[in-house]
């Protein structure tokens, strides 16, 4: 198992509601819960509660500047 992979499942374990892992050289960013993995299509990470939005699209731009 990786160590990004080990250092996700503690987060997890501790109750940590949401891990985003943003990697800025594809542009793209993953979701992980204690329920589920998905890859943010959308380019927007979300939160519940608190209701949390970030466009990650925006960032990504700023990178070309």
């Amino acid at each position: 198992m990786s160590r990004m992979r080990r250092k996700i499942d503690q987060y997890l374990e501790f109750a940590i509601p949401y891990v985003w892992i943003i990697d800025p050289s594809t542009r793209k960013a993953d979701v992980y819960t204690p329920q589920k993995f998905f890859e943010a299509k959308d380019l927007i990470l979300r939160t519940d509660n608190p209701q949390i939005e970030v466009p990650l699209l925006e960032m990504f731009n700023a990178l070309d500047e």
